[in-house]
């Protein structure tokens, strides 16, 4: 069943995958608590490396660029990057409050401008922000390239987009999607893949348009991975019938002796795309 689904995701047309609903979630305080708890020790090396690398190589330390996280959450990116690269003002957005009340009490917060603010409406003019960044924003969404289209409207010309993101190709396969069946149906629903992004950036006539694989390291082993399912760490285990969760877990604990590829329980693959707007 798991195979199938994930190879029916991978048939979806582009026209259906427009129109599908918006199975999203209310990031509340206790779900942005929940969000924050399960995520807290990943590992985003790869990712930060990356992302400063891009923004170094289209910049060159030029001072007072701006650099918009949307969709910033409790900051897991925002504030790491803000530390590493000062030569930047940074601007975390989130239409959450929840989740912007627990990023502000971060240390080293105060390197970034916080706002309330909808991915679909964002007060910033035209052609005023550097480099937008996205990390696992457009699956929330019922129509994700409205969102690109504003991303893009408040990008300088040269300015650079870059989405972080599990396409389907990265998560149909995890623990999560393989033990969880009704997860792996609203992903399979809801994700775009690579080639989805790719497209949307190609509409809004964008170029340089580039895709690159990197990993995120969730958990030291299978146990912990395991706790990381418990407290939700995704969205998506939030949006499941209780009982079902619950029988998740038990087929992920009798998993553990079965399964010892150590990759699978401690690395999550990520896409980013990247492009520049003329």
């Amino acid at each position: 069943m798991h195979q199938a689904l994930s190879l029916e995701r991978e048939a979806t047309s582009d026209a259906q995958l427009s129109v599908s609903s918006d199975p999203t979630i209310c990031y509340c305080s206790s779900v942005a608590r929940s969000f924050e708890q399960a995520r807290a020790h990943f590992d985003y090396e790869e990712v930060l490396k990356f992302i400063l690398s891009m923004i170094a190589s289209n910049f060159y330390a030029k001072p007072d660029i701006q650099i918009l996280d949307l969709g910033c959450g409790t900051g897991l990116l925002t504030i790491p990057l803000a530390k590493r690269y000062p030569y930047a003002q940074f601007i975390g957005v989130d239409r959450s409050q929840a989740m912007l009340d627990i990023a502000c009490k971060k240390a080293g917060a105060d390197k970034v401008r916080w706002e309330v603010q909808d991915a679909l409406s964002l007060s910033y003019p035209d052609n005023s922000i550097d480099v937008v960044l996205m990390s696992n924003l457009l699956h929330h969404f019922q129509n994700p390239q409205n969102v690109v289209e504003q991303a893009v409207r408040v990008l300088k010309p040269k300015g650079v987009i870059i989405n972080v993101y599990g396409a389907i190709e990265d998560i149909a396969e995890d623990p999560e999607h393989t033990y969880f069946p009704t997860a792996l149906r609203i992903d399979c629903a809801r994700t775009p893949a690579k080639r989805h992004v790719e497209r949307w950036y190609r509409e809004c006539d964008l170029y340089g348009i580039a895709s690159h694989k990197r990993s995120i390291k969730l958990a030291s082993g299978a146990h912990e991975r395991i706790e990381r399912a418990k407290d939700r760490h995704i969205s998506v285990l939030h949006m499941i019938p209780e009982s079902e969760f619950q029988r998740g877990i038990e087929s992920l604990q009798k998993a553990v002796d079965t399964i010892s590829d150590t990759t699978w329980w401690c690395y999550q693959g990520v896409t980013i795309t990247t492009a520049i707007k003329p």
